[in-house]
């Protein structure tokens, strides 16, 4: 068996070392891409949750307002410029190592 792994081997041993650190290091950039769109929410609600708190119920509804009239918008936009990011990190990290 040993010797019928050493003699068809389908890649050489510097291109699966490369391969060992790209694919984990793109899986982290997805993760990490999904993390800045969830925090930007999560933030984005405990600024709302604290203006409804502590602000008057006029002000606090127009805030609320703004929030639905340009939220969605707003989460397209932020999901665009995680993609983005994601883009320009595998560019980086998949091109950046062949030059």
């Amino acid at each position: 068996m040993a010797l019928l792994a050493k003699s068809s081997s389908l890649i050489d041993r510097q291109t699966a070392r490369a391969l060992t650190l790209l694919v984990p290091a793109s899986l982290m950039a997805l993760l990490m891409a999904k993390l800045f769109v969830v925090a930007l929410r999560v933030v984005f609600d405990a600024i709302m949750n604290f203006h409804e708190r502590h602000n008057t119920p006029e002000n606090a509804a127009r805030l609320r307002g703004l929030g639905v009239r340009y939220g969605a918008g707003l989460w397209v936009f932020v999901r665009c410029l995680a993609a983005l990011g994601s883009v320009l990190m595998f560019y980086g990290i998949w091109f950046g190592t062949s030059v």
